[in-house]
């Protein structure tokens, strides 16, 4: 699908409609791709599966990854607008929650968005 085709998609829909299909989608998808791989869905291959697969072979964003003592944190850049920001906040936050079990702190611009990951619980 082109980025302009995504982009007239996503218009369509309001944030809560995009909030519901993408965290429904990110928990689904991303344990499932996983398991289909023969990997456990854990911290590091959830880490792997964002940064390698939705950001480097997908092209969803470009994943920078920083890992600090009692945090982590991933920014997620792209250039597809706003809309594509709270899709992929949705997303990627719903398997840290609600599969993983961590708390985030995110912050969303219309190109970006920033997610610090609390690891220690």
């Amino acid at each position: 699908m082109s980025s302009e085709t995504l982009i007239a998609l996503l218009d369509t829909m309001d944030d809560d409609e995009i909030t519901s299909v993408s965290s429904s989608r990110g928990v689904a998808r991303v344990s499932d791709n996983l398991l289909q791989r023969g990997m456990k869905v854990n911290y590091d291959s959830v880490l792997w599966y964002i940064c390698q697969i939705l950001g480097q072979y997908n092209g969803w964003f470009r994943c920078d990854y920083n890992r600090g003592d009692a945090s982590d944190r991933l920014h997620l850049s792209h250039s597809y607008g706003y809309r594509w920001s709270v899709f992929i906040l949705n997303y990627v936050n719903s398997v840290l929650i609600k599969v993983l079990d961590f708390k985030t702190n995110t912050v969303i611009s219309n190109n970006s968005v920033n997610i610090e990951i609390k690891r220690i619980k």
